[in-house]
């Protein structure tokens, strides 16, 4: 077990980036007082933003 720590810790921390990304988008996009709301009007088209950053979040990796 003590030779898997690197791996652990990278698995680790590329989880946390991942959720960091996908939470971030959708704080963006849909938290309270955000400027998205005034760019896109439309709840759907923020949901396709959203959708399209948390893709892009895991395809980096």
């Amino acid at each position: 077990m003590k030779r898997h720590w690197p791996e652990y810790l990278s698995e680790f921390l590329g989880t946390g980036l991942m959720v960091f990304i996908g939470l971030s988008a959708v704080a963006v996009n849909f938290g309270a007082g955000s400027p998205m709301e005034g760019l896109l009007p439309g709840p759907r088209l923020r949901l396709l933003l959203t959708a399209c950053l948390f893709a892009a979040g895991g395809e980096t990796f």
